[in-house]
């Protein structure tokens, strides 16, 4: 009696809603228990065998009504591995079978993975677009999202063999072996179709570092400049750390690019706010100072001339290119901005006031000869000359 209460005081520790009411129904036959004080071993005694007959009984209906709660969870729609969970926690619950719900669990199993299958068949080739996954995983032309997709599929397929394996000694039979070998050879189909797809992926990122022997710039055909990055070799390096944290190897030449990737980046956004500003420095000059300054726009167009001929993204001297272009650049700016304050501070406000000036002022009461006209303009324009120039 001791040892039986002892192997079922584990319902005190299980967590699964109804257990609650079981374990009030065992603590009730504990203290009905403890509260015999008779010798049991005193044989003249007889109320023990009646006590004992009732213990048994209430332990028996103890443990029919655990079977019971575990129908009522193995009626609902409950996955595998909810199932296996719900049924470690009464492992140590001794004296309730347990088989007859493993083997249930066997059945509703393969159900799953035959589902699984149909998945597979039905989406192979055109897998659905993941939840909670970059935009770019969707337009790679090497359909990465194509593994990752087989990936879930197989590790929903996995878990419950991974819970199922300690038990698998215990469960030895037909219905487990008709499991296991359909499990092996769905395993063996979504693994083929990663390799495949695997494959696939390598052979297009290959390429990728090629592109990194591009020029940095590149003239459009409005004559503007842009930065003359490749798409691609973002893409791969987004897909390559992917990857990586799937635990899949990537090429060598992708792994050499992916340790300069901080590097490209940095280029690319330096290259970029250089161009802007260029270009920003352009807009800004009035039409009519071009020429003027055209020898200082031709300097920055010199330094920018190893961008688009002679350097790529793989040289070493690609930072320095940038700080090169820098200086004739900020010249640009200062002598664009003293240009543009003198036109417009000086020359604009003169031009405003000449226009503004009154050159003849006709008498307006008394009529005056023309010598008296002449010298009274004349007097004015010297006037009006004098503030000008002043």
């Amino acid at each position: 009696m001791a040892s039986t209460l002892e192997n079922l005081s584990a319902l005190e520790h299980i967590k699964v809603e109804g257990v609650e009411k079981i374990y009030s129904n065992y603590q009730t036959i504990v203290s009905s228990t403890k509260s015999k004080a008779y010798d049991v071993l005193d044989h003249r005694k007889l109320e023990f065998d009646s006590d004992f007959s009732d213990f048994q009984t209430q332990i028996q209906s103890l443990i029919r009504s655990l079977e019971s709660l575990l129908d009522s969870w193995f009626e609902q729609a409950i996955s595998v591995v909810k199932l296996l969970d719900l049924l470690s926690q009464f492992q140590s619950v001794s004296g309730l079978e347990l088989k007859p719900f493993y083997l249930q669990i066997l059945q509703k199993y393969h159900r799953e993975l035959e589902q699984i299958r149909k998945t597979y068949q039905r989406q192979r080739e055109d897998p659905p677009l993941g939840r909670n996954l970059p935009p770019f995983l969707f337009v790679s032309a090497a359909g990465l999202w194509r593994i990752l997709w087989c990936r879930q599929l197989f590790s929903k397929m996995e878990a419950p063999m991974l819970l199922l394996k300690p038990r698998l000694d215990f469960l030895r039979g037909p219905e487990l072996s008709r499991l296991v070998q359909f499990y092996n050879r769905t395993a063996v189909v979504l693994m083929q179709y990663e390799l495949l797809h695997l494959q696939h992926w390598n052979q297009a990122a290959e390429g990728a570092p090629v592109l990194l022997r591009s020029s940095l710039l590149v003239r459009l055909q409005n004559q503007d400049l842009s930065v003359n990055l490749s798409p691609g070799v973002l893409e791969v390096l987004e897909e390559a750390r992917w990857m990586k944290k799937m635990g899949l190897e990537v090429p060598t030449s992708v792994e050499k690019m992916s340790r300069r990737e901080s590097h490209i980046r940095a280029l690319k956004t330096r290259l970029l706010d250089l161009l802007q500003d260029f270009h920003s420095v352009l807009d800004q000059i009035p039409q009519a100072l071009v020429p003027l300054l055209q020898t200082f726009i031709s300097d920055v167009n010199s330094a920018l001339s190893p961008g688009l001929t002679t350097l790529t993204w793989s040289s070493l001297n690609a930072q320095a290119f940038v700080d090169s272009v820098q200086r004739p650049l900020l010249q640009l700016k200062q002598v664009c901005k003293s240009v543009s304050d003198i036109l417009d501070c000086r020359i604009g406000r003169l031009l405003q006031r000449i226009s503004s000036t009154v050159l003849l002022i006709l008498p307006e009461t008394n009529p005056v000869t023309p010598e008296e006209l002449l010298s009274s303009t004349e007097r004015e324009l010297n006037q009006t000359a004098a503030k000008l120039s002043w």
